[in-house]
């Protein structure tokens, strides 16, 4: 099944099918997309659209920035975070805020929240 196949091309890519050796393979192509989306924004003047979902009995809140990038429109996910069943203000202000903090985006280049 897949463990021949997956781990023959494995082998070939030289790289490990171990789980902590993926998780780090996840971890470092999150830190260098992470990088790359704060280099982007980085001084420019955003929109901040957040979106809600629900699954498995847990809810999420999306944080984007909406942005010129050139003359090119783009809407990027800075996070997606658990939240409590109870979407208190103050939790999601924090997040915002956390968020935002992480990428470098001060709260004066953040133009409007937007729904579209």
């Amino acid at each position: 099944g897949f463990t021949a196949i997956g781990g023959e091309l494995a082998e070939k890519l030289q790289v490990s099918l171990d789980g902590e050796q993926i998780r780090g393979y996840v971890y470092e192509a999150a830190e260098a997309e992470r990088k790359a989306l704060k280099e982007e924004v980085a001084g420019k003047l955003v929109f901040l659209k957040l979106d809600a979902a629900t699954g498995n009995c847990s809810n999420y809140l999306g944080i984007n920035v909406r942005y010129l990038n050139g003359q090119e429109r783009k809407t990027r996910t800075l996070a997606v975070l658990p939240i409590s069943r109870y979407h208190i203000p103050s939790e999601i202000k924090g997040m915002v805020r956390e968020t935002f903090k992480r990428f470098d985006i001060p709260k004066e280049n953040v133009l409007a929240s937007v729904t579209w």
